[in-house]
């Protein structure tokens, strides 16, 4: 037979034990957390945010610009098109026959960042 005091003395320094590791977790969170939001404020939250819309580039000079650029393939044809239609920018792809295989259109009813 076991003595009883000895188990409850054994599962009271067990607790204890899983007591002290609990507050050792809890602090190492905080810490942590306190170091993360410190490097955020520091980086320059606003940059990871992207509060600030970049501005639209300007024409470069000696840059290449076109309404329309195209992709040729083996025989000359066209494999891919990047153009204005409809005076919205459209990507398209097409297959070995020349008929049209994948397109994005610009998504309707988007409307563009603002910057305020």
């Amino acid at each position: 037979m076991t003595d009883p005091n000895l188990d409850i003395a054994h599962l009271s320094h067990r607790i204890s034990t899983l007591e002290k590791a609990n507050r050792r977790w809890k602090m190492g969170g905080l810490v942590l957390f306190i170091i993360m939001m410190a490097a955020a404020s520091l980086t320059g939250y606003r940059a990871y945010a992207q509060l600030s819309a970049p501005a639209m580039p300007k024409p470069v000079p000696n840059a290449v610009a076109a309404r329309e650029f195209v992709l040729m393939g083996p025989q000359d044809r066209i494999m891919g098109r990047i153009a204005v239609i409809k005076g919205k920018p459209a990507l398209q792809f097409y297959d070995s026959t020349g008929q049209l295989w994948w397109y994005a259109p610009p998504k309707m009813g988007v409307e563009p960042v603002k910057d305020k």
